[in-house]
């Protein structure tokens, strides 16, 4: 049997309800995306409607979101292998998704982590420009995604930037924001994109020349930068600006980002301000990839995380921020890295004599980092390497190198053993 589904996870579930309906086992059914079909004669999605009276199959959780990552990528098989594992966790095979060695299983989460991967790239690495028509200003970006992840993500830009007019090409589909709602259309190719000098950044300021030495990496946006859409702007920005210059660094010569894509923030009290939560394992994680992948387009020679947020990203929770900030380590994501404090924190240190040691603190560290990248290219930092985010270090059985827990187990009270310290605890050499 010869089977059309349009290229979405709906179709998908209606073709598939409709061949469970009748029995239709995997082997005998052959997937055809109606967009590449030319004069065929297969069986519509509307043909294969349930019949009446019958209940839904009951599937795994897991499985659903699975299907919808799956259904993003551009593997023309992926319908067939959905509906194999869908026939046999229908026949059975009910746990068949807890057996990682199984091949279909297998297929199926490689694929969903590369489309997993191509959305926290298009989040980290997308570039707006603004351009003004008749009066009315919109920020336009042209972008080509691996996979067919436009409507993934758009939900994404709409909570970032819900006061501003934008709009995203992509070979596969546009999609436009009016401060009102979402439209897509059909994509485009590259010359029809508006052409124009460096687009601009809705996650990190890049170094003027091209060239990047140091990438910074803070936690999350702020109250001002989510207002603003930059990183490191109000006082923390000023106070970093001003560390920088005494450290001989220029702002304009640092890639600054944030590991967290969102805010996640509230309104706080009054709504003069908004209030934003420490993230959670699960967010740490989520956003891991995404700066991955921005830290390879970059390709800085040193990354410093501010705060122990930021360097949990990096580094899992069981990253040990009073015994290793201002150590300089050599790591897969650049020859050197180190954490250091963040700026927002050393402001909302209350007795002045230990904000103003924490500051001494910073600004060492950043002087630090600075005569490292005065070296001489290729010199390797002393301090013994951070572990590579291997598949085996994400495991919930791998161990950070400073870990007393398993990475991805939560300590009795989190908040307490990582938070950032203050000037009072004891420090290790930098080892420079």
């Amino acid at each position: 049997m010869q089977v059309c589904v349009e290229p979405d996870l709906s179709s998908f579930r209606a073709v598939a309800r409709g061949l469970l309906a009748r029995d239709a086992p995997p082997e005998r059914v052959l997937f055809e995306e109606a967009r590449a079909r030319r004069g065929s004669v297969g069986v519509a999605a509307a043909e294969l409607e349930p019949v009446q009276g019958l209940p839904a199959p009951a599937v795994p959780r897991d499985f659903l979101g699975l299907a919808e990552k799956v259904a993003c990528h551009r593997e023309p098989g992926r319908w067939a292998l959905l509906y194999r594992v869908l026939w046999r966790l229908t026949h059975g095979e009910r746990h068949l998704l807890e057996v990682d060695g199984d091949v279909d299983v297998h297929r199926l989460r490689m694929m969903e982590r590369e489309v997993r991967r191509d959305v926290h790239r298009m989040m980290a690495l997308l570039r707006f420009r603004r351009v003004e028509r008749d009066g009315v200003v919109r920020f336009i970006a042209w972008y080509r995604p691996d996979h067919l992840i436009v409507r993934q993500v758009a939900p994404f830009f709409v909570r970032r930037f819900p006061s501003v007019r934008w709009s995203i090409l992509t070979p596969d589909a546009c999609v436009h924001w009016d401060l009102e709602r979402l439209t897509f259309g059909d994509g485009v190719c590259r010359p029809e994109a508006p052409e124009g000098d460096l687009p601009e950044s809705p996650w990190g300021t890049s170094s003027a020349s091209g060239v990047t030495p140091l990438m910074l990496v803070g936690a999350q946006p702020g109250d001002l930068e989510d207002r603003e859409g930059r990183p490191f702007v109000g006082p923390a920005g000023r106070l970093l600006d001003e560390v920088l210059g005494r450290a001989g660094l220029k702002r304009s010569d640092v890639h600054v980002t944030h590991a967290l894509r969102h805010s996640g923030g509230t309104e706080g009290e009054g709504g003069k301000r908004r209030l934003y939560p420490s993230p959670g394992r699960a967010e740490l994680l989520a956003c891991r990839e995404g700066l991955e992948a921005e830290a390879a387009v970059v390709r800085p020679r040193m990354i410093i995380a501010l705060g122990a947020t930021a360097a949990q990203v990096f580094q899992g929770p069981g990253f040990r921020f009073n015994l290793s900030r201002g150590q300089v380590f050599d790591t897969p994501w650049a020859d050197g890295w180190m954490a250091t404090f963040h700026p927002s924190a050393l402001l909302r240190i209350p007795d002045p004599r230990k904000r103003a040691e924490a500051r001494i603190h910073f600004e060492a560290d950043l002087r630090s980092a600075a005569a490292w990248l005065r070296r001489v290219p290729g010199q390797r930092p002393r301090n013994r390497p951070l572990s590579a985010p291997t598949p085996e270090s994400r495991a919930p059985i791998a161990r950070s190198p400073y870990a007393c827990l398993p990475v991805g187990l939560p300590c009795v009270d989190g908040r307490r053993c990582y938070s950032g310290p203050g000037p009072h605890m004891p420090r290790t050499s930098c080892g420079l």
